[in-house]
């Protein structure tokens, strides 16, 4: 158990970090990007009708579905092109070569006194 709490650990500094911030950014972009171009572009603005306003009713009808969806939807939009952001792909290899790192080597609170 010590490794995983030494994981979420150094996951979270990682997180916190100013490269976190930025990779948190890309994935709500590419989230946000999904719900306005696909999401509401073909079901509020449907481009056929360039004159006609979107009521704001519409929208948040909208939105309210896909955020059940985000959270629950199988397959999920969103998830899946969010895997795609290549900053996140990067920042978890690094997570993880960096904990792989660490656990090559022996420390003296992992070795327990019998």
């Amino acid at each position: 158990m010590p490794q995983l709490r030494r994981l979420l650990d150094e996951m979270a500094d990682f997180l916190d970090s100013d490269d976190g911030h930025i990779v948190l950014r890309e994935c709500i972009n590419q989230g946000f990007d999904i719900l306005v171009n696909t999401k509401l572009a073909h079901t509020v603005f449907v481009e056929s009708e360039p004159d006609k306003k979107a009521r704001l009713a519409n929208i948040m009808a909208v939105i309210t579905r896909q955020a059940h969806l985000i959270a629950h939807g199988i397959p999920n939009d969103y998830l899946d092109a969010m895997e795609r952001v290549p900053q996140l792909q990067g920042f978890s290899a690094i997570i993880y070569s960096s904990f792989a790192r660490e656990n090559l080597t022996i420390r003296p609170e992992d070795v327990s006194s019998s």
